[in-house]
């Protein structure tokens, strides 16, 4: 998942569009999905790269045993937890791209 498509579904604060309410509809959020997750090509057809390696911030609810509000997030020995996170606790992350386009959390902390 996109941290543009969090943000239209309002899963990551701010919301976009930044000037809303109105939010985009359902069928519009579905066809940005899809853009997505065919490499948000450009207009010649060329997909946006991957930015591996990375590092990047989000926050969010834990859904699930590492899912960031649907997110599965990678955690190992060397990832750090603060305070504890559980789910359902709100969350900060720090993390890297990885080359599969996955996130390897590098912190997590309950906030």
């Amino acid at each position: 998942a996109s941290e543009l498509v969090r943000r239209i579904k309002g899963l990551a604060h701010p919301r976009m569009p930044f000037d809303g309410p109105p939010y985009l509809s359902d069928s519009e959020i579905r066809l940005i999905e899809k853009w997505v997750q065919q490499g948000a090509r450009d207009s010649s057809g060329t997909p946006a790269p991957l930015p591996v390696n990375a590092r990047i911030r989000l926050h969010g609810t834990l859904s699930g045993k590492w899912i960031l509000d649907g997110l599965p997030l990678k955690v190992n020995s060397s990832t750090r937890l603060k305070k504890s996170p559980q789910p359902g606790d709100y969350v900060r992350v720090r993390g890297i791209i990885l080359p599969d386009g996955s996130i390897q959390a590098v912190r997590i902390r309950r906030r």
